[in-house]
């Protein structure tokens, strides 16, 4: 096991090299498939497949202040591979997979303050592995993944965590699919693979105030199995396409446009799918992570981050027209632009540079900011080559 301690690295937007430095690895067996979400400050890792095809539900927690893991309560429940999850008012949520007897569409919450799972409210539907979850407002939402008889679904379902209900959304319009990725607080959706597993490169993000999908910029290249994360705009890492296994890191500058780029060049350990990606936040720097999956010939433990200072630096910001009202607000917060809005996209980031929301940004709709808590906020909208931003507080 390699360790480097408390290594330092900065984000670099103009050099391109080998991305990310390996740090301690992960405490379990070498696996793929594996589920993580992440916390603020942590990253908690756990179920996928180990060496020898076996099945698992321990999990581990990776603290970013220290660099170090510890074991977590181990989920009550059947070994495991290919679940989701999403992260809402400090509890982790697993969703799905597939363990020996088939798909799931079992729900378990994770409560960070008593350290225990909980089963929930399953999916009222079949069950599915391999799907996509992200967060909308007090929503998080399942769309897309592998049906029993391996059969893709484009399904789309919402999950309401404070009444421990579902229902079902407007079906996503690309192909139906498996092994999609996805970007936590970015409702996004993209890559996968079709039923006679051919990689995909379309992308979609979806508009949960008007229950709707929007096309995004084609991936460079179609990729399925790749690991996805939303730190400072989503990145994606790794995947496969027949029988390539990629090391690319593709992200997306949200003050430059929404297309794909290769800026941070390859990830250090290498092609490979079924890793898992997270981030978190210590000591003034907002850090990325990356590992675990498998290639043709191994399965991984190993475990890479990098880190840069948080926040967005004045310099990126253009100087347009942005307001927002009511400021203070409560439940619903409206904008109002010198641009037109119809294709714009938002972020809001709390103090931290930490982004707790996303969506589509539209003039006659308002954003929800109920579930928010109260504080200073910033936030962004990106619209061709505009990118601006207006402050607000949000009331207890």
């Amino acid at each position: 096991m390699r360790r480097t301690g408390f290594v330092l690295v900065l984000f670099s937007l103009s050099v391109k090299a080998q991305f990310m430095t390996q740090l301690e690895d992960f405490p379990g067996t070498p696996r793929d498939d594996a589920a993580a979400f992440s916390s603020g400050t942590a990253v908690h890792v756990g179920t996928g497949m180990e060496v020898g095809w076996n099945l698992t539900n321990d999990w581990w927690t990776f603290d970013v202040a220290s660099m170090s893991w510890s074991a977590m309560a181990p989920l009550p429940a059947s070994g495991r591979q290919y679940c989701s999850t999403f992260f809402i008012e400090n509890k982790g949520y697993l969703f799905g997979g597939v363990d020996a007897s088939g798909p799931l569409n079992e729900l378990w919450e994770f409560d960070l303050a008593t350290e225990q799972w909980t089963q929930r409210a399953s999916l009222p539907g079949p069950g599915r592995s391999a799907t996509v979850a992200f967060e909308s407002g007090p929503f998080a939402f399942i769309c897309t993944g592998m049906l029993s008889g391996g059969i893709p679904t484009n399904e789309v379902w919402r999950y309401d965590p404070f009444n421990d209900v579902w229902d079902q959304r407007a079906s996503f319009p690309g192909a139906p699919r498996h092994r999609a990725t996805g970007f936590g607080s970015y409702p996004w959706v993209i890559g996968g693979a079709d039923q006679s597993f051919q990689a995909l490169a379309d992308g979609w993000s979806y508009d949960s105030n008007n229950d709707e999908w929007n096309a995004l910029p084609d991936l460079p290249s179609p990729r399925y199995g790749a690991a996805g994360t939303a730190h400072f705009g989503p990145m994606l890492f790794c995947g496969a396409s027949g029988a390539e296994f990629h090391d690319e890191v593709f992200d997306v500058d949200l003050s430059v446009s929404m297309d794909w780029t290769n800026s941070f060049g390859n990830f250090a350990g290498g092609g490979r799918k079924g890793a898992v990606a997270g981030q978190g936040w210590a000591n003034a720097l907002g850090w990325t992570f990356c590992g675990l999956g498998s290639d043709a010939s191994f399965r991984y433990k190993d475990w890479y981050g990098a880190g840069r200072p948080v926040g967005i630096p004045e310099e990126q910001v253009l100087n347009v027209s942005l307001h927002v009202h009511p400021n203070p607000v409560d439940d619903r917060l409206f904008l109002t632009s010198k641009h037109d809005l119809a294709n714009a996209t938002f972020i809001v980031n709390d103090g931290s540079g930490r982004v707790v929301m996303s969506g589509n940004a539209r003039a006659a709709s308002p954003i929800v900011t109920s579930h928010l808590a109260p504080g200073r906020y910033e936030l962004v909208v990106l619209h061709n080559d505009h990118r601006s931003r207006a402050a607000f507080v949000k009331l207890p």
